[in-house]
């Protein structure tokens, strides 16, 4: 199910004003239509269209043979017909000459399933009267598993050259793919509207103890230890993970990713109540999970149905972690200060412009698309580890993300960031030349600055 690919040469071609890669739902797109190659015909006529489809195909697991597609018209492509000319054409054979023929096709700013193919199955309404108010969506491609899983959707405008007379006849066309964007209305985002997440954890050790905080322990003190007897100290916390539920692609601002250790006095040992304890941070796995729906006819006798796929794209923080020059580390006490982890590993999403353009599509992370056939949504996921008083504490959570477009002026501005072509990873790498900020330094940035209040309670509990 191959997307429509792009077809020049001197029988006929396409070429848009200023070289133009990007459009918007309603942008006007101009250029011409060209013929190099030798003709001579008394009747000829050039026409351009403009198409537009979402396609979708999934194949049942263990059933190669056995696959489902979707397909929705989105624009209707009759009624874009143009006739740029009509009449005699002559190209010298031995001139080298073009003759060249101007158009301008307006981009419909909303979806006009009536000009061609839907299917039935949807996720959005296909009533007219909801259709007419949709806009036309972005230009996207996403696979997966070999190509045998697969959904885009795709824009491109095919030139037809009609010859008309004895000795002349055929017809020659020409196809220019073009992408639709889509932007976020106003300037980027100020808030990624943090949501708390929860976790209760208990540790027993005698490390615990102040006193007994590097000393070696006895056999007694072991034993007692390994059969969790009442006498091992305990403590009782609770990690609280302040998760973004909002980023925006191309944002120049780290979103938030806050870590913060609460202590519950209640339920430790007395000996350890209002005594502070120290968490360090020993690994730390943040991804993006990114969630393909795709809905299908049935092709096959057992029946269409709806499908889908997911991935993830890691942050790499346990590398970006083990380059700190100091740990990172969480106090539970009374007055327990909450660390941006997002502020110290610079998590942002890569620019949207300057990823490869033969990128394969799990290795960006993109925001979230619902069309008719297709629904990519996105899901934050992190585990993590921390070692307090010699035990292992584990923590693990998740939550919905929505991922918005950048705003309009960051298509327009140079594009600057990670170079085409790269292998990078989310998190920006620091200059060699400077050593990366602790987390006080850190800590004291967001007192200064003033950080943004952690909203939400939802209680997740190991």
């Amino acid at each position: 199910m191959p997307q429509t690919p792009e077809k020049c040469g001197p029988a006929l071609g396409i070429e848009l004003d200023g070289d133009r890669e990007h459009y918007w739902p309603g942008d006007v797109i101009t250029g011409h239509v060209h013929r190099q190659a030798p003709t001579v015909c008394p009747t000829a006529t050039v026409m351009i269209m403009l198409h537009g489809r979402a396609k979708s195909k999934s194949v049942v697991p263990g059933h190669r043979n056995s696959e489902h597609r979707g397909e929705f018209t989105l624009i209707n492509s009759p009624k874009t017909v143009k006739t740029l000319f009509s009449g005699p054409i002559h190209i010298a054979a031995d001139g080298g000459g073009q003759n060249k023929w101007r158009f301008s096709v307006p981009l419909p700013p909303h979806v006009e399933l009536g000009g061609g193919r839907y299917c039935t199955e949807s996720f959005l309404s296909i009533e007219p009267s909801s259709v007419a108010q949709d806009e036309l969506p972005p230009s996207f491609e996403v696979g997966w598993t070999g190509d045998l899983d697969e959904a885009f959707v795709e824009y491109y405008l095919e030139a037809g050259l009609r010859q008309d007379a004895k000795g002349s006849k055929g017809t020659y066309t020409a196809i220019k793919p073009i992408r639709i964007l889509r932007f976020n209305p106003g300037s980027s985002i100020t808030s990624n509207k943090v949501k708390r997440h929860d976790t209760e954890l208990t540790v027993s050790s005698f490390h615990l103890e102040p006193s007994l905080k590097n000393a070696k322990l006895s056999r007694s003190q072991k034993v007692k230890k390994v059969f969790g007897t009442p006498s091992v100290p305990s403590l009782t916390f609770k990690v609280e993970v302040g998760a973004p539920t909002v980023i925006q692609a191309d944002d120049p601002n780290p979103f938030q990713f806050s870590l913060r250790a609460i202590p519950q006095w209640d339920q430790s040992s007395k000996s350890l109540r209002d005594v502070p304890q120290t968490l360090q941070l020993t690994s730390l796995d943040v991804n993006i999970w990114t969630i393909v729906e795709v809905k299908t006819e049935q092709r096959r006798p057992i029946g269409g149905g709806e499908n889908g796929w997911k991935f993830a794209t890691s942050l790499d923080t346990n590398k970006a972690l083990k380059s700190l020059s100091s740990p990172i580390e969480l106090y539970c006490s009374n007055d327990s200060p909450t660390i941006d982890v997002g502020k110290i590993f610079n998590f942002k999403i890569p620019q949207y412009l300057t990823r490869p353009a033969d990128s394969r599509w799990h290795e960006f992370v993109r925001p979230g698309v619902v069309t008719y056939n297709i629904k990519i949504t996105n899901q934050l996921k992190w585990e993590m580890e921390f070692k307090i008083a010699g035990e292992i504490a584990k923590v693990d959570g998740k939550g919905d993300l929505e991922v918005l477009w950048p705003p309009r002026e960051a298509f327009v501005r140079p594009p600057t960031g990670i170079p085409a072509g790269s292998n990078q990873s989310l998190v920006i790498p620091l200059i060699e030349d400077e050593n990366p900020p602790t987390f006080r330094e850190v800590q004291e940035e967001d007192r200064q600055a003033g950080r943004e209040p952690v909203t939400g309670n939802v209680g997740e509990k190991s």
